[in-house]
């Protein structure tokens, strides 16, 4: 009789017979290295294979990593978690396409943009995106919020399960809120998709609601749901659509069972919000790259190095310095030369006068 699992509450153990010979020997020699019991390996086998079937989009070491949240130690997680990914989830991952799959053509497109682009930004830049247990504030709360400056790898994400209020009561958001604040007022530009019309507000109503200062609203924001709405002709003005039409980091679906055990507090499903949140962000960084030239409103980035820039000698955009004259066209009283950046295809136009140096 074998030993029951080391976390059964958070993991349901499945039958081994599913995992072939090389992966038992593979993984009971990774664990004989380390003196485990027998009863043990075959133990871990098992939960190693359940987290691979709950978690089937994530990567092994996020799943890795919440293994050891949740208390399972012994062996190599990583290396026991591949083995069982390609022995279990062989079948049904045959026919689907992994939610984090980026094409080679996205993923060179997106490498160009960062070194050609992000160096040439002064001002810093915050995307952001927030994930709530309702539409309405007075109903829901922040469950969690992700960001990252542009120029980046990887997001940073804040969650209630991490707030210090989590032990004793599941909904209460105060840190959480408190914390996104403190990271938005840091910012010279914000850039969100429909922040204007749910992010901002929804955070503003909870900051009000545990008396906290307000997101202040001299802040730039670039929303980029009015840019695909005004500027684009898509069947669809969600970020999903745009990251499907112009071959961009996918977005993440979303399940309305891990939601809804979120907002009561479930731990896994709860790491679920995170991971999408996470995506949604990468998403959200690869559309503002892409849509960049279509913000005719676009803040002057120059303006956080000094009030006094122009916008003449560097791109109001990027801040990068390499302008090209791309056409010149005419008014009733002058004429206007039309230049257009080389980093990011901002364009602008400056007078004749104005354009000699």
């Amino acid at each position: 009789m074998s030993a029951p699992p080391i976390n059964p509450r958070k993991a349901q153990l499945v039958g081994t017979k599913d995992l072939t010979l090389h992966a038992h020997l593979a993984i009971g020699l990774n664990m004989k290295e380390r003196k485990a019991p027998p009863a043990q390996r075959k133990t871990l086998i098992a939960t190693a294979a359940a987290y691979v079937r709950r978690y089937p989009n994530d990567s092994t070491r996020a799943i890795a990593r919440y293994m050891a949240e949740d208390g399972v130690k012994g062996g190599n997680l990583r290396y026991q978690i591949q083995l069982c990914r390609n022995e279990v989830g062989r079948k049904s991952c045959r026919s689907e396409v992994s939610a984090n799959h980026v094409t080679p053509r996205a993923k060179r497109d997106r490498q160009a943009a960062m070194r050609n682009i992000h160096c040439h930004t002064p001002a810093k830049i915050l995307l952001f995106d927030i994930e709530t247990s309702n539409l309405a504030a007075d109903f829901g709360r922040c469950l969690c919020m992700g960001w990252m400056w542009l120029g980046d790898e990887k997001p940073h994400i804040a969650s209630v399960r991490t707030s210090k209020a989590w032990g004793r009561d599941h909904t209460d958001d105060h840190t959480l809120v408190a914390e996104v604040q403190r990271v938005i007022k840091s910012a010279d530009m914000l850039v969100s998709w429909y922040g204007l019309k749910f992010d901002v507000p929804f955070l503003n109503t909870r900051l009000i609601y545990y008396g906290l200062p307000l997101i202040p609203p001299s802040i730039p924001h670039v929303d980029l749901w009015r840019t695909s709405r005004y500027r684009l002709k898509l069947h669809s003005n969600r970020l999903a659509s745009a990251c499907d039409f112009f071959n961009l980091t996918p977005k993440t679906p979303i399940r309305g069972e891990a939601w809804v055990k979120a907002s009561a507090g479930h731990k896994p499903s709860l790491r679920y919000v995170e991971e999408h949140c996470r995506a949604d962000v990468l998403a959200l960084r690869d559309a503002y790259l892409k849509l960049r030239p279509l913000v005719y409103n676009h803040p002057n980035v120059m303006l956080a190095v000094s009030e006094d820039d122009d916008g003449r000698g560097n791109c109001p955009a990027c801040g990068s310095e390499k302008w090209v004259e791309d056409a010149t066209h005419f008014g009733p009283v002058r004429s206007w030369i039309r230049m257009r950046c080389k980093d990011c295809g901002h364009q602008k136009s400056m007078s004749r006068q104005r354009g000699k140096r």
